[in-house]
């Protein structure tokens, strides 16, 4: 049976970023149910961009697992967002007559936080407008990390063909999001990130640049208090940095940004 084409999604079906806030989507395309093992090559996904000085768009490679969902779950690799990682959750609990689907964050802070949530789920189909979609808006929060869906679509409906959600021997399922009101978690911070608004200033290693925080900076160190103090450079917003290795200060940033953050061999800035 010839599957007919998927249209062009429309550019009005997705969900906008709102407002402050940063988004990010992930997709992973997963075999059927209990098909025969055999290795799929491996696709090259697209982070979906939003309109956000806060977003961290790319690409993900995830090589499909062809067994059986099991209880535990299996995971999509995983992304980030506002430096914060997210994966997608697929769970069929034994007995369980339904897919489960769920967007988690995974986070280790033991102090109180909390991440507002607005998450699109999408099971494609090979007809566009038959793709099953299911919105959710939530607080995730130290007892409560992962939003979704319990019953997202019987089992029989996902693995029967003539439903068109399985497209040669596989099923697609995506989510799109956005997080905002982050509370008690310390975002990473991406140094090569020009559009950041915690950066004011660019340091420039043979032609490459980092961007940091003057303050930041200052505040660690003589050197550069006295640079950024200087009248003459107090507008300037670009530095060239000479006999410095650009892969040991950033080292050296994420260090500042994270005291928590290791490192392996020995750490050279100067001789």
């Amino acid at each position: 049976r010839m599957s007919p084409p998927r249209k062009k999604a429309k550019e009005d079906e997705l969900m906008g970023p709102r407002p402050d806030s940063s988004a990010g989507s992930i997709c992973s395309s997963l075999s059927e149910l209990n098909v025969s093992p055999s290795r799929k090559k491996a696709k090259k996904l697209e982070i979906l961009k939003p309109n956000s000085g806060f977003s961290w768009p790319g690409f993900i490679s995830y090589a499909e697992n062809e067994g059986d969902i099991t209880p535990s779950g299996l995971f999509s690799k995983e992304v980030e967002v506002r430096g914060l990682p997210w994966k997608l959750l697929l769970k069929k609990k034994i007995g369980a007559t339904h897919l489960e689907v769920y967007l988690l964050h995974r986070s280790y802070e033991p102090a109180p936080w909390s991440i507002d949530v607005s998450a699109q789920f999408k099971l494609k189909n090979t007809c566009e407008e038959l793709d099953r979609v299911q919105k959710i808006t939530k607080s995730l929060h130290n007892g409560q990390a992962k939003c979704g869906f319990e019953e997202f679509i019987p089992l029989n409906d996902l693995i029967n063909r003539d439903k068109g959600f399985i497209d040669d021997g596989m099923f697609c399922i995506e989510v799109q999001f956005t997080i905002s009101n982050i509370v008690g978690i310390s975002p990473a911070t991406d140094f090569t990130d020009p559009n950041d608004p915690r950066h004011d200033v660019a340091l420039v290693f043979n032609g490459k640049k980092l961007y940091a925080n003057k303050q930041i900076l200052a505040i660690h160190s003589p050197v550069f208090n006295a640079i950024f103090g200087n009248l003459t450079n107090r507008d300037k917003k670009e530095f060239q940095l000479k006999d410095v290795d650009r892969e040991n200060f950033h080292v050296v940033l994420n260090i500042l940004q994270d005291p928590a953050y290791t490192i392996d061999g020995d750490l050279k800035l100067f001789e």
